[in-house]
């Protein structure tokens, strides 16, 4: 016991002291805000949040556009398809299942966007907490909420779409929760003047060359944005951040990815991170080797238009590969294909595993041994793995049988 209390409780108190000084933090910015509001006008700190648009619309004269009610998903082979040979407590333990949120477009009349990754401001200067998703926390806990001086405001006229979201700059991110915004837009069939969103990648320019947003419409937000528009057209997020939905599914597969199609299905793919800084796979060449028996080809993706990507997934009949972006792209895959996923064992990501349920692909996670640098209070986390080639071969040869 006294050993237990000598090795956690420093980690305790730490923590206690952590949430006290950010709730005292917040608590300071807001009654700050107050004080400097007719000062400083919407360059002081936000006065506080909405958790959702509806509470904000219910305040002020706004519109909001419901498209799709809150959807149950249900991933049926969620838990039961995480394959290794360790036991059972090891495997990963989440919900099977969500509540997709309702998804609707929201008009708010003399609101402000801020920033690179579209946060969303009401008119009475609060933070709308459902729109501007923050990675890991809660409205409250939004990195916004901290910052103690805003940037000087740009009035722009006419409707303003806002379409950037948070991790925009990472391709999973800007696949499943921005680009599906657009189609939300243009089911509301409201009358877009600008639009706001990130166009510094090569991946971005080529969605919105095919989405057909014209240049001189777009906004590309940064750093340093600050907007209050005359009408702020919002659409929601198509569904939970890392739980994706039928209909965002369906819509990158139509803009990308022509149906019917007219090649076959044969291709066996094997995706490599060797170019990468986290992730890598420490014996590829022997997984390379195992691969090439089976007539795998090793491709790199980092500089493949998007339209190629989707033309190779939905070629392939099996698809082999560490955790990471390139796997979005099985959402082009087709139905019964597998999905090989190496996941090392102290980085357990299930995103790719829900969407190859819900696209009724055949997934298997081989979970491998992390070696290297992985510690725990170090910025230093590569979680470079070791992949049990015995158990991959297993794992091909039981989906050809």
């Amino acid at each position: 016991m006294l050993s237990f209390i000598k090795t956690r409780t420093p980690e305790i108190v730490k923590k206690l002291i952590k949430n006290s000084l950010q709730i005292t933090h917040y608590t300071g910015l807001r009654f700050l805000s107050y004080f400097l509001f007719p000062f400083r006008g919407y360059q002081s700190p936000l006065r506080g949040h909405y958790i959702s648009t509806k509470d904000l619309i219910s305040d002020i004269n706004g519109d909001y556009i419901l498209l799709d009610n809150s959807e149950y998903i249900n991933y049926l082979s969620y838990k039961k398809n995480y394959l290794n040979k360790s036991n059972e407590s090891d495997k990963i333990d989440s919900d099977s299942c969500f509540i997709s949120p309702e998804t609707f477009v929201a008009v708010i009349p003399n609101g402000r966007v801020i920033y690179d990754y579209g946060v969303v401001v009401s008119p009475n200067h609060r933070l709308v907490g459902d729109v501007s998703i923050n990675l890991g926390g809660d409205s409250s806990k939004h990195g916004v909420m901290f910052d103690s001086y805003l940037p000087p405001v740009q009035n722009i006229q006419g409707s303003l779409a806002v379409l950037s979201s948070t991790a925009h700059q990472r391709y999973f991110h800007w696949m499943f929760d921005v680009l599906p915004r657009f189609e939300l837009l243009k089911r509301s069939q409201i009358s877009i003047d600008t639009y706001l969103i990130n166009c510094e990648k090569s991946f971005q320019r080529e969605s919105i060359q095919i989405l057909g947003i014209p240049k001189e419409k777009i906004i590309n937000p940064q750093s340093n944005t600050h907007i209050q528009s005359e009408q702020l057209i919002v659409p929601s997020l198509p569904g939970k951040i890392s739980y994706m939905t039928r209909s965002s599914c369906n819509f990158l597969r139509s803009i990308f990815l022509n149906e019917p199609y007219d090649f076959e299905i044969n291709r066996y793919l094997y995706i490599t991170r060797g170019d990468a800084l986290t992730r890598r796979v420490l014996n590829e060449d022997e997984v390379l080797i195992e691969l090439t028996k089976y007539g795998f080809e090793s491709i790199t993706l980092e500089a493949t238009p998007i339209v190629e990507q989707a033309k190779l997934f939905a070629s392939a009949k099996i698809i082999v590969a560490p955790h990471g972006a390139a796997l979005t792209n099985i959402v082009f895959c087709q139905k019964n294909s597998l999905v090989i996923e190496f996941m090392p064992d102290t980085y357990i990501e299930p995103c790719f595993e829900r969407l190859a349920d819900l696209l009724s692909l055949r997934y298997k996670c081989l979970k491998a041994k992390t070696i290297g640098k992985t510690f725990t209070n170090s910025v230093e986390k590569t979680h470079d793995h070791y992949v049990d080639v015995s158990e991959l071969n297993f794992l091909i040869q039981k989906y050809l049988n």
